[in-house]
């Protein structure tokens, strides 16, 4: 409805990560190439304190056989066959498992589609796994909406993007999109971002 077509209206630069097993997510995928943006698959993953989270009966967990964790990955491909890559929902166990990444990259490899790390643990070794796969990957630097939506908080943020620039070439953030507070916050982001230097640029 409105909030996704207003998050459509931002900057074209903005990605959309869309969750494969959701009503309107092939509509969003459409939309998103409709109107200039990128998008990767939000796959969900299992996350360390599963099942008190839950990322969904078809998440990417760890007792999966390598087949069906390959099976999983192919039916999300198929379904968005117009996003660059994926990026992980919850994940915090899924991530920092070596054998689970490893079968997630080779799928990703062969389908020719990137990886960014969201990072949802410090033990996660999934860009690590990425690389030796041959999988363009990314780390995500800064969450934008943590802890809140306060202008306290995006100013930290920013004052966080300017400090990282100065020794790295760009900087990845990503954040939630549940709201219209969501939206007014990235377009205040923006708008702050580009009052400090900074180029918003696509994956």
């Amino acid at each position: 409805g409105d909030l996704l077509n207003g998050f459509a209206k931002t900057n074209k630069a903005v990605c959309f990560a869309i969750m494969p097993d959701t009503p309107r997510a092939v509509k969003t995928m459409n939309l998103a190439k409709a109107t200039g943006h990128e998008s990767i698959i939000h796959v969900p993953m299992e996350p360390i304190n599963y099942p008190r989270e839950n990322p969904g009966d078809e998440a990417i967990f760890l007792q999966l056989s390598p087949g069906e964790i390959n099976h999983r990955m192919e039916r999300f491909i198929k379904k968005l066959p117009d996003c660059i890559g994926v990026n992980n929902h919850m994940g915090s166990l899924a991530t920092a498992d070596e054998t689970t990444m490893n079968i997630v990259m080779q799928s990703l490899r062969k389908n020719n589609l990137c990886f960014i790390d969201s990072r949802t643990t410090n033990s996660t070794i999934a860009f690590k796994v990425a690389q030796k796969n041959q999988v363009p990957a990314f780390k995500r630097d800064v969450f934008l909406d943590e802890p809140d939506l306060s202008d306290t908080n995006l100013y930290k943020k920013i004052a966080e993007c300017n400090n990282l620039a100065l020794s790295k070439p760009y900087v990845l953030t990503i954040m939630h999109c549940h709201t219209a507070n969501h939206l007014s916050y990235l377009n205040r982001f923006i708008a702050k971002a580009h009052s400090n230097g900074f180029k918003i640029v696509p994956i």
